[in-house]
């Protein structure tokens, strides 16, 4: 005790600032040189050298931002090593780089994003015989006016989406998306679920800079796409099992093969973008070893080549794009959702969420769920009490996800406003919810979750009682967790809520009396 005492009283004279101390100037407290933007920093300090071990680089400051959960760090430079050998150095310099982490509100979700701005690489950072020609074209250094990586991971459901844009001016434009349905880390190993994914490289300008300076069997058309055709075939078969392997490849092998050679004599011809796209019917299966196997990469993720970037979604037809806009009747529902989605998403048409609600906003009154839960999440920054109102309605269908929209929009809402809300048309209860205490403790249930029937802290106390009151532990241990929900919420809160408590209890009592219940539920009944 004598050690804590003492601890505290040093704690609070070495806090206190100048009051505490007998003279010479006066001395700012410990607390004033402690905030968020200090210690982001303090920990970009630390892990700055804890990243040295992997890649030498520097830079002149860093600022951090704790709302936007970003850091700048400016006049960056790196020196990564380079898997060939160079002559000078590989550095890349950025002005600007910024690393942004999640919104703090979204617990669940893991964001990365690094993005460089005023970028510049050397020549020396691209493979010799680029550098070479890069170099005989007399390009000093490679201009990066893009370059963006981001991961994001839901830890839920194990999804990982990861983006990756680079352009280098007047040179080209490289695109990388990957979409894991599941992730994850195992050891020295992963697991993941592959979902979609995409690579594309858009010609700027490069092909004109290196053309002249190729061999004449790379420039003629022909000759390319058997050079890359013949390189191909040869690895997927010096790779494939076995000393005898087939001299013909799988069909899907060979699909690949040509189209990919096809591709390369039309962007001989013409140059503009080579794009891959994999999109299997179902997530397929990846780890490590996997990996590795490019034949049954291939075979099992069927990629497709084209002149084009890929679209990563489908989009929506113009045609019924405009119906929704001037004559959304015109449409099916599955139809009017889609469009309403795509609108509010920004996936599949631009975003303009006022054109999404309204054509959702019909569907998701009558009570089509997915529509009501996503004008809901749209809503739930701005609007909370209107988003949680739809959401209610979506719950009670079993719309996946609604319950646990309605668990975050009551941590944006007053105890009081959500009790309000759930008493706008809460219907009268249930006649069958009388017949036994099974029955009564269902409801008790579906009324504190909101699936199955409208979210009602009252009406499930009102179920729950009644059960409650023949020993049943279930429907006890349901109001032992609605007032858990109400407890340490504040005078205003416990006011609020004990009003609609002592309601729910005078419905019950008088339901019990009236409807005869101690004679009817005498015998205990499952």
């Amino acid at each position: 005790m004598r050690t804590i005492l003492f601890a505290a009283v040093s704690a609070v004279a070495f806090t206190s600032g100048p009051a505490a101390l007998a003279g010479g100037d006066p001395r700012p407290a410990l607390w004033e040189f402690i905030s968020v933007e200090r210690y982001v920093q303090a920990l970009m300090q630390v892990g700055a050298m804890a990243l040295r071990e992997q890649v030498d680089f520097t830079y002149t400051d860093i600022s951090s931002d704790f709302l936007s959960s970003t850091i700048a760090i400016h006049g960056l430079k790196i020196y990564p090593e380079v898997p060939w050998p160079a002559e000078t150095p590989c550095v890349v310099s950025a002005e600007r780089a910024s690393i942004a982490g999640s919104n703090p509100a979204q617990w669940d979700t893991m964001r990365v994003r690094l993005a460089l701005y005023g970028a510049t690489a050397s020549p020396s950072c691209a493979m010799p015989e680029l550098s070479q020609q890069l170099a005989a074209t007399g390009t000093q250094q490679i201009v990066l006016d893009r370059f963006e990586v981001e991961l994001t991971y839901t830890v839920g459901p194990g999804r990982l989406l990861v983006s990756t844009q680079m352009g280098l001016a007047e040179l080209a434009a490289v695109n990388v998306n990957l979409d894991f349905e599941y992730f994850a880390v195992k050891q020295q190993d992963v697991a993941a679920m592959l979902s979609s994914a995409s690579v594309s490289i858009e010609d700027l300008g490069l092909w004109q800079k290196i053309k002249p300076i190729l061999p004449p069997s790379m420039t003629d058309p022909n000759n390319a796409a058997q050079i890359v055709q013949g390189g191909l075939k040869d690895a997927l078969s010096s790779a494939g099992p076995g000393p005898n392997r087939p001299q013909a490849l799988p069909p899907e092998q060979q699909e690949f093969v040509d189209s990919l050679a096809r591709e390369i004599r039309r962007f001989v011809t013409q140059p503009g973008t080579i794009a891959i796209d994999v999109r299997p019917a179902q997530p397929v299966y990846l780890n490590a070893e996997i990996a590795e196997d490019l034949p049954h990469l291939v075979s099992v993720l069927r990629p497709k080549v084209s002149n084009g970037v890929a679209s990563r979604t489908a989009l929506i037809n113009a045609a019924k794009l405009k119906a929704a806009l001037v004559a959304p009747q015109m449409l099916d529902t599955a139809e009017r959702r889609s469009i309403g989605m795509a609108l509010l998403n920004g996936v599949g048409a631009p975003k303009s969420p006022a054109t999404g609600r309204t054509l959702l906003k019909p569907m998701a009154e009558a009570g089509d769920g997915p529509a009501a839960m996503a004008i809901a999440q749209d809503l739930m920054a701005e609007a909370p009490a209107a988003a949680y109102r739809l959401v209610l309605k979506a719950a009670e269908n079993r719309t996946d996800g609604a319950a646990r929209l309605l668990d975050t929009l009551e941590q944006q809402l007053t105890t009081a406003e959500v009790l309000g809300l759930q008493a706008e048309n809460l219907p009268e209860p249930d006649e069958a919810g009388f017949a036994s205490i099974s029955a009564m403790r269902q409801l008790a249930v579906a009324h504190l979750s909101g699936l199955g029937s409208q979210r009602s802290y009252r009406r499930a106390l009102f179920w729950a009682s009644m059960a409650a009151a023949t020993g049943d532990a279930s429907a006890a241990q349901v109001i032992n967790d609605i007032e858990d929900r109400m407890r340490f919420r504040g005078e205003a809160a416990a006011a609020a809520w004990r009003s609609e408590a002592d309601a729910a209890g005078a419905e019950a009592l008088e339901a019990w009396l009236s409807k005869g219940l101690a004679a009817k539920l005498s015998v205990r009944q499952q």
